[in-house]
């Protein structure tokens, strides 16, 4: 896939994203979104010949102890299961902040919204990341989007091109909050800890970690005005597309997530890959 096509697609990804969490303003508007899927309903499935091949891997709808799910109630207890084995191998995470803290440090106007650089409190002992906020004009409540990035500048349209997705949804009318990476994971010194663990316990690994910080945005996010609570999604693109992934399966409070290039391996002989920076 060349390099256009690959932008192209993914900012539709953006596009249906913005289609799935926005109330339709119009019965044109309605029409439009529930005649998309129809679009891309053969991509819902797998071909053919791949359908009931699951290869030797076990199936999900299993409980470790070989019972079936077969009701809500199974898959409940299955999905604890899975994120209690999760949390277990990568380490458990410390309490959720429950009121992070917001510094507003600069505002502008920007187009038909406001754009705000803040200072988010994300981890115990009062640790902080920079980022922006972008708030579209308008006194409704809006949904919202948490874009998560080795910068916080390039989601909002102030750096690397084509990689402006949060800009790009709130000019449709999404709130963003844009983050980059955290100093406890600097890209320019050793991986440190988020937290010190328990003498017995699993430390916390970096992209666990990472997904605790973006749940704690997620809180923030929460508590602002023009927020709706029940439509707070997460974005990411690469190193922000494993930060995604990881916040969006250990953390299920995010109604929608995409994830772009994440490239997850596991190969601890190549622990770069998992993003044990540097």
């Amino acid at each position: 896939m060349s390099r256009k096509s690959f932008y192209l697609s993914f900012f539709v990804l953006l596009l249906l994203l913005n289609q799935a969490v926005s109330r339709s303003r119009s019965d044109k508007d309605s029409s439009r979104i529930n005649n998309t899927p129809m679009q891309i309903a053969p991509l819902f499935s797998p071909p053919s010949e791949l359908a009931k091949n699951f290869g030797k891997y076990r199936s999900p709808l299993r409980l470790y102890n070989g019972t079936h799910v077969k009701t809500q109630e199974d898959w409940q207890r299955r999905r604890n299961e899975i994120l209690k084995t999760w949390h277990g191998i990568m380490g458990h995470w410390p309490p959720l902040i429950e009121k992070p803290k917001i510094e507003y440090l600069e505002k502008k106007r920007r187009e038909n919204f406001t754009q705000q650089r803040v200072r988010l409190e994300i981890a115990p002992e009062q640790q902080t990341v920079d980022g922006y906020l972008l708030i579209p004009d308008g006194t409704r409540l809006f949904p919202a989007i948490l874009a998560v990035y080795y910068d916080a500048e390039t989601a909002v349209g102030l750096g690397k091109e084509l990689r402006d997705f949060g800009y790009q949804l709130t000019k449709r009318g999404f709130v963003t909050l844009s983050i980059g990476t955290p100093e406890f994971s600097s890209l320019q010194a050793p991986y440190k800890p988020l937290y010190e663990s328990a003498i017995d316990e699993t430390p916390l690994q970096p992209l666990s970690a990472l997904a605790y910080v973006a749940a704690n945005c997620h809180t923030a996010l929460v508590g602002m005005t023009k927020v709706d609570p029940d439509r707070i999604g997460i974005i990411g693109h690469s190193y922000g597309g494993k930060w995604a992934m990881f916040a969006s399966c250990l953390y299920d409070k995010f109604a929608c997530t995409v994830w772009s290039d994440p490239g997850i391996v596991f190969d601890e002989k190549r622990p770069n890959v998992n993003y044990w920076e540097p």
